[in-house]
């Protein structure tokens, strides 16, 4: 098992399981979600999940980092050519997280939980 290098499938398989996990808190929210359910949508086994992830909060790491790579590559592209100063790009990617998180309930639960539980709030 030391020498299992991931390939495409399980990239694709992680990906399938984020973009689930993500859809899933969008519509019923974090905590209303569950591992099994993500699983089930997935075509999974809730072992096959945790193999991956480990756990939910592990998944929430996952969309985390993502969000905030695909946050700062617009912002930087909305500022490409403005400024090369790198406190506005923060405070402009800053400014978007807020105006997203006002969008609904469910959003707003995952961004606490993004900053608050230790995890995903390594990440940020």
């Amino acid at each position: 098992m030391a020498n299992y290098k991931p390939g495409k499938n399980h990239d694709l398989l992680k990906q399938r399981i984020l973009f689930v996990a993500a859809k899933d808190f969008l519509e019923k929210g974090y905590t209303n979600t569950t591992m099994r359910e993500i699983a089930s949508k997935c075509h999974l086994s809730s072992g096959s999940v945790t193999n991956l992830f480990g756990s939910k909060e592990d998944i929430l790491c996952g969309l985390v980092e993502f969000v905030i790579e695909q946050q700062f590559d617009v912002t930087g592209k909305l500022l490409s050519g403005v400024t090369d100063d790198k406190i506005l790009l923060y405070a402009a990617e800053t400014v978007l997280q807020l105006h997203i998180v006002e969008l609904n309930e469910n959003l707003r639960e995952i961004y606490s939980n993004a900053y608050s539980f230790r995890k995903p709030a390594e990440v940020v």
